[in-house]
């Protein structure tokens, strides 16, 4: 991904797959994947895949998984899984044919990246009535060190994630926030940021006791969600859309 250094990339491949925040949200995925898809699909395609930690867990959902992301090469080698594999490219160039996906999964990505013309790709690879889920954080006001360190570009609110998703063709179905019970915290945690490493330790890598309690929080929304408990705010805005069925693969 544009502006992702490989430094940072290292970090994220370290703590992703024990951190609380990363746990929480596969799991969201999980459930939101579960409800939406009513079958196993063909292929699933993971835009700026990042670490590749979810790769393994988008084949619940699909018989073959492709992770895109700029620093591919350096999680080539280790899915040995036949039907997971990794491409470095540029996800507003994706090297894929058209109509040739049925979910398109963009987390946490568009915020990197020129994000129109990376929803106008996934929009041309996916075919008629398939699926795209998109993860964003949320709220300018919260912009802070965190996301300069990972390179971000903006954050959104739910109604500028919906009118880039709309323009790029594609059917909101569902938008919901994320992260409702730390958001307090993150909002703290932006602040006193600011005043030294320690509060960006705690957040970037939190150990022992911290990331469980952490975990157990984020884990619990993710029960709520299951409930059909839609939450009034958070840090993150997810959405699921759609491709419309018979739509020509026409360039937005």
């Amino acid at each position: 991904m544009q502006n992702f250094s490989v430094d940072r990339f290292e970090v994220m491949q370290e703590i992703a797959p024990n951190h609380f925040w990363f746990e929480g949200r596969r799991r969201l995925i999980d459930y939101i994947l579960s409800k939406s898809l009513s079958k196993t699909t063909d292929l699933a395609v993971d835009l700026g895949c990042g670490a590749g930690d979810a790769l393994i867990e988008w084949k619940k959902f699909a018989t073959k998984v492709i992770g895109i992301d700029g620093h591919a090469d350096l999680i080539a080698d280790v899915y040995l899984d036949p039907a997971v594999s990794t491409i470095a490219a540029d996800v507003t160039d994706l090297p894929l044919p058209d109509a040739c996906a049925d979910l398109v999964l963009a987390l946490d990505v568009l915020e990197h990246v020129p994000d129109t013309q990376a929803l106008q790709e996934a929009h041309r690879i996916l075919r008629p009535g398939g699926t795209v889920v998109v993860a964003v954080p949320a709220f300018q006001w919260l912009w802070s060190y965190r996301d300069d360190d990972a390179g971000h570009l903006r954050r959104y609110t739910k109604r500028s994630v919906r009118k880039l998703v709309e323009g790029a063709g594609l059917t909101v179905e569902c938008i919901r926030w994320y992260q409702f019970f730390l958001f307090p915290l993150v909002v703290a945690a932006r602040v006193l940021g600011k005043r030294g490493p320690r509060v960006r330790d705690l957040e970037d890598n939190p150990r022992g006791w911290v990331n469980k309690m952490l975990r157990g929080i984020n884990l619990f929304e993710v029960k709520l969600a299951t409930l059909g408990v839609n939450m009034p705010v958070g840090s993150s805005i997810f959405v699921i859309a759609r491709k419309s069925y018979g739509e020509a693969n026409a360039n937005i």
